[in-house]
């Protein structure tokens, strides 16, 4: 008498895949915009850490604050949200406008972390401008319909 093992797996039918089907150029978008995040994410937190420390040098009686730091810190604020923006929307594959203007904005030098910030900028560009992501975000628009 053949009885059936009770610690195998249940085998997987034939018709379903292991994974779920994607897009062609998700994944690159994907990645592009979880770079966008992470760095403009950084170059907040970094803004962040450098106003609350100009905020002590200006109550201070020995030292002053630097000029670069109130002056650089809106331009670093603004350009930060906009890699923010961008990789939102290229996360839900809307808004093409503020995904490339995300990514221009990781390519200006006002970042705290600029180097990484040009790279993904470069990075999302170069994937932006490929037709299967253009075909993405094109999917999603919504369809203007005339009366």
């Amino acid at each position: 008498m053949s009885e059936p093992n009770p610690y195998q797996s249940p085998a997987m039918p034939a018709e379903s895949p292991a994974s779920p089907s994607r897009r062609p150029g998700e994944d690159a978008l994907y990645f592009a915009a979880q770079a966008q995040n992470i760095i403009g994410a950084l170059g907040l937190l970094f803004v962040i850490v450098n106003l609350v420390d100009a905020i002590f040098v200006i109550f201070s009686p020995i030292d002053k604050p630097t000029l670069t730091t109130i002056v650089m810190a809106p331009w670093m604020v603004l350009q930060c949200l906009l890699m923010l923006a961008g990789g939102i929307s290229m996360h839900q594959h809307k808004r093409c406008w503020l995904a490339i203007v995300g990514a221009w904005a990781g390519i200006s030098p006002f970042c705290g972390c600029y180097v990484f910030s040009l790279i993904s900028g470069i990075w999302a560009l170069i994937v932006l401008r490929r037709p299967e992501v253009k075909a993405l975000f094109a999917s999603n628009q919504p369809s203007s319909k005339g009366s």
